[in-house]
């Protein structure tokens, strides 16, 4: 449901879809997206979504 709404969407920003994403990070990268994550009461995903934006 969530991908057919993305699909027929032409504002993409307001329609979220779950996607699963892996990568590899040293401890310290994983430890300071979650101290960061949570300074700003966010999700590790909320926050690599804003991230995403800045890129």
């Amino acid at each position: 449901m969530r991908m057919q709404s993305a699909l027929l969407s032409s504002d993409v920003t307001s329609v979220q879809v779950p996607v699963q994403l892996n990568a590899v990070v040293d401890e310290r990268t994983r430890r300071l997206l979650r101290q960061r994550a949570a300074e700003r009461g966010l999700t590790m995903g909320e926050l690599i979504d804003q991230l995403m934006v800045h890129l």
